[in-house]
């Protein structure tokens, strides 16, 4: 259907409802405050010309996520806390997250060259699951034992790739919820 219709997104409002319609819901509105801040914070923190620093000059898409899970097996509670933020690109910072390979990306039909385990919400998510996976969470029944809430907020449209990645997490860990905002920056409109 996505090769026919020829998108690879669609839009804030859709991919809302998307995700609603899989029961991916959105968080409060102070966890959108709380994301937004620490965005800002970064950016203000980066040299003046970190822009022009870019080989190639692309609108920054980032991924703030906060994660408070527990697990019967896990005694060390901070394991399974904590905050995690991504920018869409490889940055040449260590190495690409996904080393648990839980998550697939999907290649869609617009540009089927973009690497999409470069977007925010990829680097994200896998990280997250490579995180679990070192507390010792790795095997599907261990990953159903997974409680609590994990809040991601991305600053754009999620692609169509991104968006089956979250469904894809709800699977792995039924009984975490997630919970999704996507924010036009620019012009302060959610979805």
């Amino acid at each position: 259907l996505l090769f026919e219709w020829q998108v690879d997104n669609f839009g804030l409002h859709g991919t809302g409802l998307l995700l609603e319609k899989v029961g991916i819901r959105r968080p409060e509105a102070a966890f959108g405050q709380r994301a937004a801040a620490r965005i800002g914070a970064e950016e203000r923190s980066r040299a003046e010309d970190w822009r022009k620093q870019r080989f190639f000059f692309k609108e920054r898409v980032y991924c703030y996520v906060e994660f408070s899970l527990r697990h019967p097996g896990v005694n060390d509670t901070e394991k399974l806390q904590g905050v995690l933020l991504k920018e869409n690109s490889f940055l040449g910072e260590g190495t690409r997250a996904g080393r648990t390979g839980l998550l697939r990306s999907t290649v869609l039909p617009i540009n089927e060259l973009v690497d999409r385990t470069l977007c925010a919400e990829y680097q994200a998510l896998s990280e997250l699951c490579d995180v679990l996976d070192g507390a010792g969470i790795s095997w599907k029944a261990s990953r159903e034992c997974v409680f609590g809430r994990v809040q991601l907020w991305t600053s754009g449209a999620s692609c169509l790739s991104c968006a089956g990645l979250m469904r894809q997490f709800v699977l792995l860990f039924p009984r975490a919820e997630l919970q999704v905002l996507g924010v036009a920056r620019r012009i302060g409109r959610e979805a």
